[in-house]
């Protein structure tokens, strides 16, 4: 099987860099990021979160284990965990319109890699009021509850390389259909805006120390 350290011209890939300056907002929440980092060497993180609608919002959140393990093409395992290792406070709340708060990322346990990042899932599920609070149900009105899910990465303190040059050490191979990507760095790459055949695939993550394997490419015929 023939691997390519650079990206072949057949598969076009560009590598989303990590970045916390973009915020998420959905029916009036808004949330101050979409990844965040949570070094070793800090006790704990916070978020931002603002409700910019005129109604009141409950607010409800919790950090999981990452479900990429159910991902297809995610060849190896990831880590289970027993226990929990991070909680976030407070877990359920009331924000006022206009008004903004933060949530506190704790760790409380579990035993995590010291070579390699590992990935959390911060979940918010925030409910608007109904307009008529006096109001049980009518036939008019629809409560929804609006769901984020943002990435936490814990990043022991021996990590060195810069996580913006992880995806310099990608490697590509394919074989007809199949291709495979190979990550031999301690860090998550995330593939954004992957073209096959004039065609955006979803490339989701690598693995630190992974590699994950799509049909990604037709058997015959040209692909970019």
């Amino acid at each position: 099987m023939r691997q390519y350290r650079l990206l072949s011209p057949m598969i076009k890939v560009v590598i989303v860099l990590f970045s916390l300056l973009f915020s998420t907002a959905q029916a009036g929440l808004v949330i101050g990021g979409t990844r965040f980092a949570y070094p070793e060497n800090q006790s704990s993180i916070s978020v931002e979160l603002k409700n910019t609608s005129d109604r009141d919002m409950l607010v409800k959140v919790a950090v999981s284990p990452d479900d990429a393990r159910q991902l297809t093409g995610t060849v190896e395992s990831l880590p289970s965990y027993s226990e929990t290792v991070f909680i976030a406070t407070p877990p359920l709340f009331v924000l006022k319109p206009d008004k903004n708060t933060k949530i506190r990322i704790n760790r409380v346990g579990g035993s995590l890699s010291a070579d390699r990042e590992s990935l959390f899932i911060l979940n918010v599920a925030a409910l608007p009021t109904l307009e008529n609070s006096h109001s049980v149900k009518t036939d008019n009105q629809l409560q929804i509850a609006v769901r984020n899910r943002m990435k936490i990465f814990y990043r022991p303190s021996n990590l060195s390389e810069d996580p913006n040059m992880s995806y310099q050490k990608l490697r590509w191979a394919r074989k007809n259909e199949i291709v495979t990507v190979y990550n031999p760095g301690p860090r998550y790459v995330t593939l954004y805006n992957l073209h096959v055949d004039g065609k955006v695939i979803d490339g989701g993550m690598v693995a630190p120390f992974s590699h994950r394997q799509q049909s990604w490419c037709k058997s015959q015929g040209f692909v970019k």
